[in-house]
């Protein structure tokens, strides 16, 4: 199981399940199924979706963590692209810190594209499962199954951030 360190200002200090996250809620199902998962957003929240499904999918050693059922054949492997409107991960941080998170996302298999913006359809257009194309800001295209939207996620977790972590 996948956790998430929850910390601010606001409120103490918390140790949350990502399925508590209201842009988690019921995608397990959608992660299983999609073979071009597609994450808008590469804040702390984009880096954890992006490694932990690349982790989890990918690698054949945490197979037994994929609960399936007796017969069942694990699902496709993951195409993930992690999308990051800056030119660096965490800028908050030292310059380490976004290296490491970049090599680490690499030896994962996670694509990384800095700098650029998707200009993402309506998100009552999102239909996961259908293959749909996006395009960035540059012109290029983008394939995905799955979309992720985790930008500015910060803004509407901590909004209500207790109910937020319950």
């Amino acid at each position: 199981m996948a956790f998430l360190e929850v910390r601010s200002p606001h409120i103490p200090h918390h140790r949350a399940t990502l399925t508590r996250l209201p842009v988690s809620q019921g995608r397990g199902a959608e992660i299983k199924r999609a073979t071009k998962v597609l994450i808008a957003g590469g804040g702390a929240l984009g880096i954890q979706f992006a490694s932990d499904i690349a982790d989890l999918y990918n690698n054949p050693d945490n197979v037994s963590h994929l609960n399936l059922a007796e017969g069942e054949a694990p699902p496709p492997k993951k195409d993930i692209t992690l999308v990051h409107s800056r030119d660096r991960f965490l800028p908050l941080y030292k310059q380490e810190m976004h290296d490491e998170i970049v090599r680490r996302l690499e030896v994962l298999g996670v694509k990384v594209i800095l700098g650029e913006r998707l200009q993402l359809p309506p998100q009552e257009e999102d239909k996961p499962g259908t293959l749909k194309t996006v395009k960035l800001r540059d012109g290029r295209e983008l394939e995905y199954d799955l979309l992720v939207r985790l930008c500015s996620l910060v803004g509407r977790v901590l909004s209500d951030p207790l109910n937020s972590v319950r």
